[in-house]
């Protein structure tokens, strides 16, 4: 299920993270020790693949065998980050209506604002594709997610995973993209991005 913005941060699902975001774990260390006492709790003959921020996609290698990693091109980064602000459930239920002047500016000193500025020089592998990861690293794009025809990226998840193409729900890949359209929508007709 996903919210009005395209978050699913309310489903079950195997969760390897704890579900910090980069500006909670500065280091990327808490998540990647969470993951690895997840990791104890997996059948040696399963295969799964959690979700997480990991702001380290080299210390991350060190732990897991493969690793998809979604990323923004330079001209894509302000988008994704304002997007991310208004999906995430702790910052959306305070911004209801961006084109509302005081709170558009509210959304804009957000301390995430201030975290990213920080976070772009800290972390700059977490923002960019790190092909010198590959093939054990599957790099994703926003434009693949967003913009794109989406059998290329399934068909290119499918060659990572060998999860069969037929198991990858387009319905709801179409959902939540529709979503985050309107979410990109909501930001444009405020003037943010």
């Amino acid at each position: 299920m996903f919210s009005e913005n395209g978050n699913a941060h309310d489903i079950v699902k195997d969760d390897g993270s704890p579900n910090l975001a980069p500006g909670k774990d500065p280091t990327g260390k808490l998540n990647v020790d969470h993951l690895i006492e997840f990791a104890k709790t997996v059948p040696k003959d399963i295969i799964v693949y959690p979700h997480g921020h990991y702001a380290d996609p080299d210390l991350l290698m060190q732990y897991v065998d493969k690793q998809i990693k979604i990323y923004a091109d330079a001209d894509q980064s302000e988008e994704v980050f304002w997007i991310f602000m208004l999906k995430h459930p702790n910052t959306t239920i305070n911004f209801q209506n961006l084109t509302d002047p005081v709170e558009r500016e509210k959304y804009k000193k957000h301390p995430m604002v201030s975290w990213r500025k920080y976070a772009l020089k800290k972390f700059t592998r977490l923002y960019n594709s790190c092909p010198d990861l590959e093939p054990r690293m599957l790099n994703i794009s926003w434009n693949d997610m967003m913009y794109h025809y989406p059998e290329v990226w399934i068909s290119k998840l499918h060659d990572f995973t060998q999860i069969p193409k037929e198991n990858f729900n387009r319905d709801k890949f179409a959902e939540w993209r529709m979503l985050t359209h309107k979410t990109v929508d909501r930001l444009k007709q405020s003037g943010i991005i």
